[in-house]
């Protein structure tokens, strides 16, 4: 249950997922998220790698590309305009990550996951 999960997390670390969540397609930098949650930098970053395991940063990348993935496989719009939806300006950096994160290409995922529900 995600929610027994975070149900331990200080507020404000909270507050700044939910933020990430719900803006991914923003240019984000961790001076703008700390302002957001009233945190300082280096107090942010400290408590929400303590919470959560990963940077913000890392963690706005994580849903990102999550979201992406299923941008891909529910809809037939462009990379390109899933990558800019999802908040990469650059096409071949976002597939770069997205087979980092992922261990296919943008383009084979959604190939894959296309064919099996055909097949």
């Amino acid at each position: 249950n995600p929610r027994s999960e975070q149900a331990h997390l200080d507020g404000r670390v909270q507050e700044a997922m939910d933020y990430m969540c719900q803006h991914l397609s923003h240019a984000m930098s961790l001076d703008y998220l700390a302002q957001v949650c009233n945190l300082s930098v280096s107090r942010l970053a400290h408590l929400f790698r303590e919470q959560v395991g990963v940077t913000p940063l890392q963690f706005l990348e994580q849903q990102r590309l999550d979201r992406a993935a299923q941008l891909l496989e529910l809809t037939s719009r462009p990379i390109q305009d899933v990558a800019e939806e999802v908040g990469f300006d650059n096409p071949f950096y976002f597939s770069l990550r997205f087979k980092k994160h992922v261990g296919q290409a943008p383009r084979d995922y959604r190939k894959l996951r296309q064919e099996g529900k055909t097949g």
